[in-house]
């Protein structure tokens, strides 16, 4: 059957046809003449054709796969029926929204239906231990961000010891976990983690030196001797430094510039 409806505010004309076998005019023709004739102000023209009713066939099959899905991933009927609970709700919504604006219920009104139903439902809580591994640590920074783009709808629960991926999360949804002696496992909330740099992360936020224990050794050596005004012992210290770690670090720099800056003040 071809379907037409002309209308106008909630007011609609529907002609419905067969094309027989003696048939005169064919589809495109008979959908010119009522293009025609539906040419005037303040008039809209539908054409669902067959593809309303072929759907209207299909919407069971597609309700009972959407349901048989639900129960599958919950294992369980008494959460899907929890979930199917609302879809008659977002039903009530749909209707007035239709009888508002004066939309028929057609192909795309349905269409919209099913995609509304699928959003309903497909929110879902993932769980991924260990989300840093085997990935490069540029991409440990994008993955979370990447994930909640994709899916706003999934709440995600993730283990991680990396700094990178901490550093894109709020502090507020981090949970630390650590074995205190006395109360056993315990869970703590930081304060902040999104912007702070590998390093922060590290001492602050999981209790980790950012360098090994023998360089940070000797650089507090280094500044002690610069606090006693031992710059020549402090310089010779910097130098064996510089030649360990094949270069300049930050600290190193900082602290050539310090005993410059001490030895000029002590001079005047």
């Amino acid at each position: 059957d071809h379907t037409w409806a002309a209308m106008q505010g909630r007011e609609a004309l529907k002609v419905t046809w067969d094309e027989g076998p003696n048939a005169q005019l064919s589809s495109a023709a008979i959908s010119r003449a009522f293009a025609a004739a539906a040419d005037h102000p303040g008039e809209v023209l539908r054409n669902d054709g067959d593809a309303q009713a072929a759907l209207a066939g299909s919407v069971p099959l597609f309700v009972l796969l959407m349901v048989l899905i639900v129960i599958f991933l919950f294992n369980a009927l008494r959460q899907p029926l929890i979930i199917w609970m609302s879809v008659p709700l977002a039903m009530i919504g749909v209707t007035v929204g239709l009888l508002i604006t004066g939309q028929p219920f057609g192909f795309m009104a349905l269409l919209g239906i099913l995609s509304l139903i699928g959003m309903l439902i497909k929110n879902a809580i993932v769980l991924i231990d260990e989300i840093d591994l085997h990935l490069h640590p540029s991409w440990q920074r994008m993955v979370v961000p990447k994930l909640t783009k994709v899916f706003p709808s999934c709440q995600f629960v993730i283990s991680t010891h990396s700094p990178q991926v901490l550093g894109e999360v709020k502090g507020g949804h981090v949970r630390r976990l650590f074995q205190d002696p006395e109360k056993g496992l315990c869970v703590s909330i930081p304060k902040q983690a999104f912007g702070l740099n590998s390093s922060e992360v590290l001492e602050e936020l999981m209790e980790s030196p950012s360098r090994n224990e023998v360089t940070t050794g000797e650089l507090h050596e280094v500044f002690q001797r610069i606090d006693d005004e031992r710059f020549s012992d402090a310089k010779k210290k910097i130098d064996e430094l510089s030649a360990r770690v094949n270069g300049s670090i930050p600290e190193l720099v900082r602290a050539r510039a310090l005993i410059t800056m001490l030895d000029e003040s002590l001079a005047d």
